[in-house]
C-alpha cells in the first residue's frame, strides 16, 4: 500500500470537513428552541413536525402546524427540577383567499393565538400547562414534494414569570412533513 500523497490528505480532509459541516446543519433542523426571559435556553429534538392547508369555509384557508418533541437536548437546571418536559406546538395561521398557494420565501404571520371574532383558539404550546403562541411568524424556505422546510418563531409563557404576559421566545428551523388528514384541533 502506497503511503497518502499531501493532495490526497488535503482532499481527504476537506470531505471529511464538509461531512461533519453538513451533518451539524442538519441536526440543527431537529431542535426547538425555548429561550426562556428567566431561565435561559432549551433545547429540544422534534420527533414529529407536520403541516396542512386546508379550506374551511369559501375564502378562509386554515395553515396549520404542529410540532412534537421527545427529549431534551439542553434543559434549565431550575426547570428540569420543576417538571419533564417534552413540548408540543400546534399553530394555525388564518389565510383568507379565493386559493392560497405556499410559495418559497413566503412569510405567514398569526399575531394573536385566540381569534376573538370567532371566539376560537389559534395556537397551543404544551410545556408546564397549556398557553397559546403570540406574534407567529413561519417563513417557507424550500418546498419538496412532501414537505416544506420551514423557518417558524413566536412568543409564549413558559413559566408566568411575566404573569399573562410572553416570558419566552420558540424558534426552529426544520422540516415539515405534509399529512392532509390533519386539521386544528385546537378550539
Amino acid at each position: 500500500m502506497q503511503p497518502m500523497n499531501r493532495n490526497s490528505i488535503t482532499i481527504f480532509l476537506l470531505l471529511l470537513t464538509a461531512i461533519l459541516f453538513t451533518s451539524m446543519k442538519n441536526d440543527k433542523k431537529d431542535e426547538l428552541i425555548i429561550q426562556h426571559e428567566e431561565f435561559g435556553e432549551e433545547l429540544f429534538h422534534i420527533e414529529n413536525a407536520k403541516y396542512n392547508l386546508y379550506e374551511v369555509e369559501k375564502n378562509r384557508w386554515e395553515f396549520v402546524i404542529y410540532i412534537e418533541t421527545d427529549f431534551a437536548i439542553k434543559r434549565s437546571k431550575e426547570l428540569e427540577k420543576v417538571v419533564h418536559a417534552e413540548p408540543t406546538i400546534e399553530v394555525t395561521a388564518i389565510l383568507n383567499s379565493a386559493e392560497p398557494k405556499l410559495t418559497e420565501k413566503m412569510i405567514i404571520p398569526q399575531k394573536s393565538g385566540y381569534d376573538y371574532s370567532r371566539d376560537e383558539y389559534l395556537s397551543n404550546i404544551y410545556y408546564f400547562s397549556h398557553e397559546t403562541v403570540e406574534d407567529f411568524r413561519i417563513e417557507i424556505l424550500e418546498i419538496k414534494a412532501n414537505s416544506i422546510i420551514a423557518k417558524m418563531d413566536g412568543k409564549c409563557v413558559i413559566n408566568g414569570s411575566n404573569g399573562l404576559e410572553p416570558d419566552s421566545k420558540i424558534s426552529t428551523t426544520t422540516e415539515f412533513i405534509i399529512d392532509k388528514n390533519f386539521k386544528r384541533t385546537t378550539e
